[in-house]
């Protein structure tokens, strides 16, 4: 009985460990106030999303395209991102003030608020002319 029970012991423990699979998604949603427009853009990863906003400003977006750097625009309005996989991401904005008021909140928020920051610092040295610094 002792040897039955030490060998289906570590089987017993090998057969509980599962492993979640890997997300291959992105989650992106937010609140975008005063928007002129109701039509944002997502552009990053050799692809365009056109992003609608509900009547209050909201959104919702779930993105196959995978890691890496994103714009989120209007014709008057941009901000940078990096979004990762298996991130769940939200955005809030004031389109009347928008370059001050852009915030990302989620799953490593940190490198768009890096990018954000140094997108914004480039366009003051620049004077306020902006290339494509998207690949």
């Amino acid at each position: 009985m002792k040897k039955i029970f030490i060998f289906l012991l570590p089987v017993l423990f090998l057969a509980s460990c599962k492993t979640n699979p890997a997300k291959n998604y992105i989650l992106l949603s937010g609140t975008i106030l005063n928007a002129a427009s109701k039509d944002f853009r997502l552009s990053g990863k050799g692809t365009s999303i056109i992003i609608k906003l509900a009547e209050d400003g909201t959104f919702s977006d779930t993105i196959t395209t995978g890691t890496g750097k994103y714009i989120f625009f209007d014709p008057r309005s941009r901000a940078d991102l990096f979004l990762t996989n298996g991130g769940e991401y939200n955005l809030t904005a004031d389109n009347g003030n928008f370059k001050n008021t852009v915030k990302l909140t989620g799953t490593d928020s940190e490198a768009s608020t890096y990018l954000m920051t140094k997108i914004n610092n480039i366009m003051k040295l620049r004077g306020g002319i902006m290339l494509n610094l998207i690949s």
